[in-house]
Formats: structure tokens, sequence, C-alpha cells
């Protein structure tokens, strides 16, 4: 279904059921509100003359505050002027976009990729599209527009002033993957050690036969959950003061604290627990474990009742939170 985000003008978010995201372009116009959710591609609620939205269903913010999303988020702002002129274009980008319409017209002329997960810097830049684009969408105050990785897009205003919000949802690639995996890898001999490349071919056979021995077995059925894992714990947050304490923090039981990230992972059961948040990790004592679990789930804990719930000493709780606060891994603020 479609759900209303404000007020007048307000966005709406949908989701793409009967095509992959990965393929389709898709918009969502600000006049399909929450009384559609029976809307079909044959029966579509859209105004007269513009195209009509696939049929949609929810899709909750994509922010790096949504655990479902493990792609960051990049904001971006940006006005034309008075004549339709196409800034930056016709050109694609390598991640997904989602965008906003906030003021004014805007003209969007897509066309499909020419290459398939196109990357910034790759191996041969991908071709322009021939002929006509595929589609053309003007978006009003209040649309959203959803444009896939590498479909190339040009865009220019319509009438006069224009303002759009455009989100950028980066991917995470094998290629990063490879890249985080032989950082894994820095332990090892082979690795670390000087590649032979003036010995003779026999030394030369045994250092690639080792190595690729090496890359295969740390390329395991579970490596990518793995990866997953470790792009959560180094995903720096939201950035969140906690003015006046830029040292250590008061023992105060009123005092509010909460996590910056909603990636933060927390594992170990037995003597101790480890918490990974904003590309750092700590040891605790496995008595602190209710407590961490709700910070991990996104509630913001009084110290009082962080105290309570880990049986520590308010004093011991403000140590802990001038420890996360001091790595951007948590904010301190005042209960309301």
């Amino acid at each position: 279904m479609a759900r209303r985000v404000s007020g007048d003008g307000a966005f709406h978010l949908g989701r793409v059921s009967n095509c992959a995201l990965t393929w389709c372009p898709y918009w969502v116009p600000a006049s399909f509100t929450a009384g559609t959710q029976g809307a079909s591609a044959s029966s579509p609620r859209a105004s007269t003359g513009r195209p009509a939205p696939a049929p949609p269903w929810f899709w909750a913010p994509w922010t790096s505050s949504t655990p479902e999303f493990r792609t960051s988020s990049s904001l971006w702002s940006g006005a034309s002027a008075r004549h339709p002129t196409e800034a930056f274009g016709i050109h694609w980008d390598d991640h997904d976009t989602v965008i906003f319409q906030l003021e004014g017209a805007k003209r969007w002329n897509l066309y499909r990729a020419t290459c398939t997960d196109p990357l910034r810097l790759d191996v041969e830049a991908p071709q322009k599209p021939e002929g006509p684009p595929l589609a053309e969408v003007v978006l009003q105050p209040g649309d959203m527009l959803y444009v896939p990785r590498g479909w190339w897009h040009a865009v220019a205003a319509t009438q006069g002033r224009s303002l759009h919000l455009t989100c950028g949802l980066t991917p995470a690639t094998g290629h990063h993957l490879l890249v985080w995996l032989a950082g894994q890898l820095l332990h090892s001999p082979t690795l670390r050690a000087n590649v032979p490349t003036v010995a003779g071919p026999a030394e030369r056979t045994a250092y690639a036969e080792q190595l690729r021995k090496e890359v295969f077995e740390a390329l395991h059925p579970h490596v990518v959950s793995e990866f997953a894992a470790s792009l959560d714990a180094r995903d720096p947050g939201h950035p969140a003061p906690s003015l006046p304490y830029i040292g250590d923090v008061p023992a105060d039981p009123g005092l509010t604290l909460a996590l910056t990230t909603a990636r933060a992972a927390l594992e170990g059961a037995d003597e101790a627990v480890v918490l990974r948040a904003a590309g750092h990790e700590w040891e605790l004592h496995t008595s602190v474990r209710p407590a961490l679990e709700a910070l991990v789930s996104g509630a913001r804990l009084t110290f009082g009742d962080l105290a309570e719930r880990s049986g520590l000493t308010v004093e011991q709780v403000a140590a802990l939170a001038t420890e996360l606060v001091s790595k951007d891994a948590a904010a301190v603020s005042h209960s309301r």
C-alpha cells in the first residue's frame, strides 16, 4: 500500500511488486494517497496524461537507520535555473537513486542501462544510448522517482525555479568484498611476503598455488554474511552531538543514552559480550547484555534504566557512555 508521509504535497513511498527494482525505474505521484491501495497496473489512479505508477506496496524509509538496507545513503539538494537546460547532460550513476521533488517541476528523460552493473572506475565506459528516451517524466512537488543503477537520465527544470532532493544508495559489490577479504588475510605470511616477481617459474608457481589455496579457504559459504556484518560494524551512524558533554559524562541517572547507528551488532553469551558499532569493538561483561540489547534495538534509555537492567552502578554506566560517546557510537541527551 502507499503511505502518506507529510501533509500537503506529501511524499508517498511504494514498492514495485511486478518487476525487479534493479531493472525497473518507477515513480509515485503525490496524488497517489493511502486511499489508492487497491490500484493496479490496469486501473491506476494517477493524474490524466501522466505515466501510471507501478503497483505499489509499502517501502520503509531508506536511511542508514533502517536495518533492512545494507547500503548507505547520501543526500544532495540542488536548484535549477529558469532555463530548461540539462545541467549534467545525459549521464548515469553507479548507485541507485531516489528523487523527491520539493519545489517547482523537473523533466526526467530516462534511458535503459547500456552496461550491466557499471562501476565508476570500470574497465570501459558504457556506450551512450541511441534513440529517444524510454520514458519522460515530469515531477511535480511531492513526486518521488526511483532510478536504478546504470540507467541513463537527463534532467532539466521546466517551470522556472526547481528544487529536488536525491538520495544515493551506494551498493557493496564483489570488488568491495574481495578488498575486505584481502584485509582479513593480512595475518597470512603468504600475503605479507614479497611477491616473487624476480624468482624462477617454479617459485612463482608455488607462491600462486599457496595464495590460491588460502583465498579459496577464505571464500567459505558464510563469507558474505561476515562481510555484511563487517559493513554494519563499520557504519558510522548519524552525527549526534552530546553537548555539553564533550569529555567525561556525569553519573546522572536522568541522562539518556542512545546509539547513533542502527547497524550495531552484539555477540557472545557466556562470560563476555562483544559490541561492534561505528567501526569499534568493545568486550564487556555478560551482565550488561540486557541493556546493550535494548540499545542495539534502537531504544533510548536513561542511565538509571541501564543500571537497573544490567546491575551496574550509575557511575559505571556513565563510564560506558563516556567510552561510546568518545568513539561517536552513542549520544547523550537529557530525558524528555
